[in-house]
C-alpha cells in the first residue's frame, strides 16, 4: 500500500521530532548536512539555525568547527 501524503508528511514531521529529541545541535546540523544539502546553498544560515533549533551564533560556531574538523581530517 503506498502512503497518502497525509501519511507522508506525518512520517517528516515524526522523524524530525526524534532527531530534536535525541540528537545534539552539531548532530542535528551534521544530518541536515547529509539530508538536505541542497539547503545548505539556497536557504540564510539564520533559518538553517532556527529549523535545527539552535542560535545563528551557535549554528556559525558548529560550522566553524566542523570545518576545522574537515579541514585537519
Amino acid at each position: 500500500m503506498v502512503p497518502t501524503l497525509m501519511q507522508q508528511d506525518y512520517l517528516k514531521i515524526e522523524e524530525r521530532i526524534f532527531v530534536f529529541s535525541n540528537h545534539t545541535p552539531e548532530e542535528r546540523y551534521l544530518i541536515l548536512m547529509q539530508t538536505q544539502p541542497e539547503l545548505m546553498k539556497r536557504v540564510p544560515f539564520h533559518q538553517l539555525a532556527r529549523y535545527i533549533g539552535i542560535t545563528p551564533e551557535s549554528f556559525s560556531r558548529i560550522r566553524k568547527i566542523i570545518f576545522q574538523n574537515d579541514k585537519s581530517a
